[in-house]
C-alpha cells in the first residue's frame, strides 16, 4: 500500500538468503499480497533458488501445487471419456466422466487461490509499516546435488516484514524470520529484501 491510498494489492519481486541446517540458499522470487483492509493480507511467492551444495529450490504456494495435480486428474479423465466414449462407453458413463472432469478443474481453479500465509500490518507512522507475518503452506521441489530424483517439501516460515512506504505506490522492505523444510527436517534463517508497486 502507498501513503494516503486504499490500495488493496501489491506485487513484488525479492531477493532473500536462508541458512538451513548449515547450508546456505539464496533465492529471487515474485510476491504478491491481498489486503483485506490495511491490517490484514494473505500472501502468495514463487521463488527459484540454489544452495551452496548446488541443489536446486523452486517454491510454491501449496495451492498452486495442488492445482496442478487436480488439473492434471482433469486432462486425465477428459482424455479417458473421450477414448471410452468413441469405444464402449455409454452416454450415460461419458456424462460421468465429464462432470468429474468439470468439477476437478473447478476444485483445481479453487486451489490455486489458496494463499501460502497471511500477515498482519501494523502502521507506527504513515510511512512506515510492521508486518508479522506466518506463511504456513508452502511447497518446495528440490533437486540437484545429492538429490537424483526431483523431491517435493511442505515447507513452513513465520517471521516479520519492514516495509518503508512512499507516495509513488514504490515500496522496500526487509524481512527477517525462521524458515523449515518439513520432508528434511531442516530449519534455520532467513532474511531479505524485496521491491514492492501497489495498484
Amino acid at each position: 500500500m502507498s501513503l494516503d491510498s486504499d490500495d488493496s494489492q501489491v506485487f513484488g519481486v525479492d531477493y532473500d538468503r536462508a541458512v538451513l541446517s548449515s547450508t546456505d540458499v539464496t533465492a529471487v522470487g515474485m510476491t504478491f499480497s491481498y489486503f483485506f483492509d490495511p491490517g490484514l493480507s494473505i500472501n502468495y511467492r514463487i521463488a527459484f533458488g540454489r544452495s551452496s551444495d548446488n541443489v536446486t529450490y523452486v517454491h510454491v504456494p501449496s495451492g498452486i501445487f495442488i492445482a496442478g495435480w487436480l488439473f492434471e486428474q482433469a486432462f486425465k479423465s477428459d482424455a479417458d471419456e473421450d477414448e471410452d466414449c468413441d469405444d464402449w462407453g455409454s452416454d450415460c458413463e461419458c456424462e460421468d466422466d465429464a462432470s468429474d472432469a468439470f468439477l476437478l478443474g473447478v476444485a483445481g481453479l479453487a486451489m490455486a487461490l489458496l494463499p501460502e500465509g497471511l500477515a498482519l500490518h501494523l502502521y507506527p507512522t504513515k510511512w512506515l509499516r510492521l508486518s508479522p507475518f506466518i506463511n504456513p503452506l508452502g511447497v518446495e521441489f528440490i533437486t540437484g546435488g545429492e538429490y537424483e530424483e526431483t523431491q517435493t517439501s511442505l515447507s513452513s516460515s513465520i517471521g516479520s516484514t519492514v516495509t518503508f512506504l512512499t507516495e509513488t505506490g514504490m515500496n522496500l522492505s526487509a524481512n527477517f524470520g525462521f524458515r523449515t523444510l518439513h520432508a528434511t527436517g531442516d530449519w534455520g534463517l532467513h532474511w531479505g529484501v524485496g521491491l514492492g508497486v501497489s495498484l
